[in-house]
């Protein structure tokens, strides 16, 4: 026969298992991703970056005015296509049907080497009056950019050198 107290403690076995994996990490891995983004050698200082896998986890991040980004709770042990999106130097976006911001108004200097159509407005709508660097396209497709990357865990470096 089984004492008051151990039905109390048999009761509370699935409940004690379940604690136990959760604090032994059984749960989902994830980890950080963090990098720079250049275009033609230039920081892009607008955009995101979106990671997704075959089974579909996305994960995303903002790139910031020095051209590095951070992506947060990054699915763990994965190969993970990358997409990185720009704001269109005009015109509206395909695929949101969105305008682009105005082209800036003097003032905005195209940097060395970079052709003028490879800039857009950003910010200039707020009054900042600076440009960002616009990447083609092809490179906000997961599936035409080309670019991937292997997950691990932590923090991770991966910089994305578009050209």
């Amino acid at each position: 026969m089984i004492s008051l107290a151990g039905r109390h403690v048999l009761r509370c076995l699935p409940l004690l298992a379940g604690l136990l994996l959760i604090a032994s990490g059984c749960g989902p891995k994830l980890g950080e991703l963090h990098g720079k983004v250049t275009y033609q050698g230039k920081d892009v200082t607008v955009g995101t970056v979106s990671l997704r896998s075959d089974d579909g986890q996305t994960a995303n991040g903002v790139i910031n005015k020095d051209g590095t980004y951070v992506i947060e709770k990054v699915p763990v042990g994965k190969t993970m296509k990358v997409a990185v999106g720009t704001p269109r130097a005009e015109g509206k976006n395909e695929r949101t049907g969105n305008s682009a911001p105005p082209a800036p108004k003097g003032g905005d200097k195209v940097p060395p080497g970079v052709p003028p159509e490879a800039m857009s407005s950003r910010d200039a709508a707020h009054g900042k009056g600076y440009t960002n660097l616009v990447v083609p396209e092809k490179f906000g497709d997961y599936d035409k950019s080309g670019l991937s990357v292997e997950t691990k865990g932590g923090k991770q470096e991966f910089d994305i050198p578009l050209k």
